[in-house]
């Protein structure tokens, strides 16, 4: 967002507590803006917007290995994820 404002999305995991952390950070620090840039602050929403939108699949993997343990089969495997944008670094 340059001197607009910034944002912010953090993943963590947390083990003792089976817990994602997901944490968002948003600052807008421009509040008024000459009308030359409102291209560029609708594109940085956009894009925010664009981020928040993402999902999140986990995969259990214990059932599997409880499966293979009880001599049961394993569930079949997954389809192959749809391709998407490439992961975004913040």
């Amino acid at each position: 967002m340059g001197t607009l404002g910034r944002h912010g999305l953090k993943l963590s995991y947390r083990p003792s507590m089976h817990e994602i952390i997901c944490e968002r950070t948003f600052a807008l620090t421009a509040y008024l803006a000459p009308k030359k840039i409102y291209e560029p602050i609708r594109n940085a929403f956009d894009d925010i917007h664009r981020r928040d939108a993402h999902t999140l699949t986990l995969k259990r993997q214990e059932a599997t290995a409880a499966a293979a343990a009880a001599g049961t089969p394993a569930a079949p495997p997954a389809p192959p994820a749809a391709p998407g944008p490439p992961p975004e670094k913040f």
